[in-house]
């Protein structure tokens, strides 16, 4: 992956960061984007991207924590329902 395809991918994940992250992952691109074309450029950028990845990480874990949650709610109402609340015969268990 090139630099500037990786600056343009860190600048779309500044969005999932917390609203008051975002100012200083915008300070690390932009710090990025002065850096000579390079080995220190690319350190500049990973770790822009790494600052990104953990800012978002906690967003996208509790809104995918909640989404499991209410699945495997409705899916224990579904089979709830088409057994008619029986629970499990003993034959079966």
């Amino acid at each position: 992956m090139t630099g500037d395809r990786v600056g343009r991918a860190a600048e779309a994940g500044l969005r999932f960061l917390p609203t008051r992250r975002q100012e200083l992952g915008r300070a690390m691109l932009a710090e990025a984007a002065v850096a000579e074309a390079g080995p220190m450029r690319r350190k500049w950028l990973r770790a822009a991207c790494w600052f990104i990845v953990k800012g978002a990480a906690p967003v996208w874990l509790r809104w995918t924590a909640i989404t499991v949650s209410a699945l495997f709610i409705c899916w224990i109402g579904y089979n709830g329902i088409d057994s008619g609340f029986q629970g499990t015969p003993p034959e079966v268990a």
